[in-house]
């Protein structure tokens, strides 16, 4: 097995129980290629919150870092409805991949 396959595999295969499907290698691009868009969305979204300066500096707003300081350091089932609304947006997202991939109805 190629290197760079075992270490994939070994992040996120136990070796305990989970044996990998056919297809895994297929299904690991399509999720990394849906967490590098959901990444890109999160940048996009925090570089248009926050100041740009002249001088190439990127300022985020101290509201929006003191929310999101407070929103990481809380459980899921612990924020606010109004708040879970983007992680259930990201889990659909989530869903929508297995779903496209043949893995769920």
């Amino acid at each position: 097995m190629e290197t760079g396959e075992r270490m994939r595999r070994s992040l996120i295969l136990p070796r305990s129980s989970c044996q990998p499907m056919p297809k895994s290698d297929e299904l690991i691009e399509t999720l990394a290629a849906y967490a590098h868009a959901a990444w890109s969305r999160r940048m996009r979204y925090l570089f248009e919150a926050s100041a740009t300066s002249s001088d190439g500096y990127v300022t985020i707003p101290k509201t929006l870092a003191d929310r999101w300081k407070r929103q990481m350091e809380t459980e899921y089932a612990d924020l606010p409805e109004t708040e879970k609304k983007s992680d259930i947006i990201e889990a659909t997202r989530i869903v929508r991949v297995f779903c496209e991939a043949g893995l769920l109805e």
